[in-house]
Order: structure tokens, then sequence, then C-alpha cells
């Protein structure tokens, strides 16, 4: 069909070309409107014949093209191996900058609860897990009133004594008979010299047995004390040879250690663990500001965490501001369901959660803990 048009076509310029005037030299002339049209229909067959595959390569003319082979489908390319990643235990623990460091150590705890749903029921399946705050009172010993009045408040709470305090034993003995847990206070060496922690304070670059024979001696003035903290001590509580020296001893008598965290460098519950007592770390300090406004802003703070990790180490002092705040605030935690206990026992629950050591579950309030924590069944140990 296509070549009986492209006849048709080319015997019409035949035609109009025997048709035109001959030109002056004895030749035909074309007329301009042939010319366009010979030049459209040449352009037109040179469309055609390549249609008709004429100046293609393969098949002859008039012949179909074979269809084109279909391309042939290629893999995905292999990602890139990625090199081994290092096993974490391989990565050596992170020390934060000391401009960066809490202010008091915070104790790694389990993930928070999705929910408040799931925090409830977390409880239910444990039954006695109430969040737990351990009160310590540091710097008693000051004044009897103090004592007798921080002796009543409605909690078991350690009382820290300094041991250079006027008549030290007969006041211990008043905050042993209200049924409230001893500590010795221990005067350490601050940073500043503006500041005195007091005689027979233990100081960097004392012997081994100068700072055995003070604490030795500390220890006498405070009868009954199950355990040591520091008074002041940013430099002390810093010096790993000093620190070393104090837990050695407490090893020997049996007492537990509870870091003050006055300072960010502290290493000395480090030293603690390394020499194999109980220890733990302050959490929260409640009086730095002596308001109520201010202490009770920082309790709320307390229980707070204790409700997030189970258990929060507190410090404060006996002022007026700090007792009365206390005396109010007390009873309303418990309404809230918050557990009150000695710091040995926090210490003690903490350490029970560590490394569910069966025998440091012994009181009920751990186990409770080692089966929040370590996911047990409530009194089974852990």
């Amino acid at each position: 069909m296509r070549s009986t048009r492209l006849s048709r076509r080319l015997s019409r310029i035949a035609r109009a070309l025997r048709g035109s005037p001959p030109s002056p030299g004895g030749g035909f002339r074309l007329r301009g409107e042939h010319a366009v049209l010979a030049l459209a229909l040449l352009l037109a067959i040179g469309a055609a014949l390549w249609g008709t595959g004429k100046f293609r390569q393969g098949a002859p003319a008039g012949q179909a093209q074979p269809p084109a082979p279909a391309t042939e489908a290629r893999a995905p390319l292999e990602p890139a191996p990625v090199p081994a990643l290092p096993s974490y235990a391989a990565v050596p623990r992170l020390i934060l900058p000391q401009a960066l460091a809490e202010p008091g150590p915070v104790p790694i705890r389990r993930p928070l609860p999705r929910t408040s749903e799931r925090r409830r029921d977390d409880r239910k399946a444990v039954g006695d897990a109430e969040p737990v705050i351990a009160l310590v009172l540091d710097d008693m010993g000051h004044n009897m009133a103090a004592v007798r009045r921080a002796a009543a408040l409605p909690a078991p709470m350690t009382l820290a004594f300094l041991p250079y305090v006027q008549d030290a034993p007969q006041r211990v003995a008043v905050a042993r008979e209200a049924g409230k847990e001893i500590f010795l206070h221990m005067p350490m060496e601050p940073v500043s010299p503006d500041f005195d922690p007091g005689p027979q304070a233990i100081r960097v670059g004392q012997s081994a047995a100068v700072i055995r024979a003070d604490l030795v001696e500390a220890l006498a003035r405070v009868p009954g004390a199950v355990g040591v903290n520091n008074h002041m001590g940013s430099r002390a509580t810093a010096d790993a040879r000093a620190m070393r020296t104090v837990m050695e001893l407490l090893r020997e008598r049996g007492l537990i250690y509870v870091d003050s965290w006055t300072s960010p460098r502290s290493v000395a519950e480090r030293a603690a663990r390394e020499a194999g007592i109980l220890s733990g770390g302050r959490d929260v300090f409640i009086d730095n500001e002596r308001t109520p406004a201010a202490i009770r802003r920082q309790l709320m703070i307390a229980e707070t965490l204790a409700r997030r990790q189970g258990s929060a180490i507190v410090i404060g002092h006996p002022h007026a501001e700090t007792l009365s705040t206390l005396e109010a605030w007390i009873p309303e935690a418990r309404a809230r369901g918050v557990r009150f206990a000695e710091v040995s026992a926090v210490v003690r629950m903490r350490r029970c959660a560590e490394i569910r050591v069966a025998q440091l579950c012994d009181i009920p309030e751990a186990r409770a803990m080692a089966a929040r924590e370590a996911g047990c069944a409530a009194g089974a140990g852990c």
C-alpha cells in the first residue's frame, strides 16, 4: 500500500516536469512552486524509506524486523561488606569530664516503665515495693535540743555525729535510745583552706598510721556507729591513697561507708568497693538553701528519684528549718506510699539488686527491691 502511494507521487512529479516550459538554454525550467513540491516529496520519500527499514542494518527491505531481544535482568548489586563493629566488652568505660559530672551519684537502675499503668502493675506484682528514702542528718551533736528533736522524727533514719563535739557519747546515746541508726561523721580535708573541718581531720599527705589512729579515736567517740560518712572532705575524698587507708580500717571493723559526695572527683565509693565493704552515695542534699520552700522542693525531688529508681539517699542537717519541714513532710510522704529506712538498709538493698547475694536480702525491703529490679518473685530472694 505504501509503495503504491509512492509510485503515484513520482508519476505526478514526472508529469509536472514534462509540462514545464523550456528554459532559454533548451532545457526545462522548474517553476518555484514545483521546486518546493519536489523538495517536500523527496523528504517524504526519505522518511517513508526509513520507516520501511531500507536504511537500517540487518533485515532486508520489506521484511519485518525481528523483535529486539529482551534485556537480561541484572542481579541486584550486593551491598559492600560493613566492617565488624567492636565488641562492647572491648570499649573502655567512659568517664565524664569533671565539669559535666553530677553533684552526686545517681545509681543506674532499670529503665522507667513506659506507662503509669505498667508502673502500678509492677508494684502489684511484687507487693511490698514502695519507694524507699534513707534520711541522713549530718553534723549532729552540737546542740542537745536539736539531737532530741531529730531523734523524735517519726521515721527510721540515720544520724551522723561529729566526733569532736562536747559530750558526744552522751548525745549519741539519746539518739540510740530513740531507735535511730548512728554513723560517724568523720572530718576530712576540704579543697578550700577557708573551711575548717575540725580537729583530727583526715588530710592528704598524712601517713596511713596517722589516718588509722585518728579514725580509731573518732569511732570511740561515737559508740555504736554502724558506718562512716565524710564531713566536708572535697580534697581528702579525691585522694586514692587516703581513701584506701580509711576503707581498710572500715573493712576490719565491718562498717559501711556512705559518700556525701562533696566533690565530683571523689574516689571514696570506688575505694570502698575495691576494699570489699558495703558502700553507697548521697543522691540529694535537701538544705543547701535553708528555707522551708526550698527544702520541701528538694524532698520532692528525692521522692521522685526514689519512685524512679527504687530508693534515694538524702542528706540534710539539724537546722531548725530542716527539722520543721521534715516533721510536716514525713507523714505526708508516708500517706503517698513512701517507705523510710536507715541508710545501711538502703545500701544493702542496692547491693542486693546489683549482685543478687541472698545473704544481703534478709530484710523485707531488700527482697521487695530485688524482686522489682531483678524480676524474681516477691519474697524469693535475689
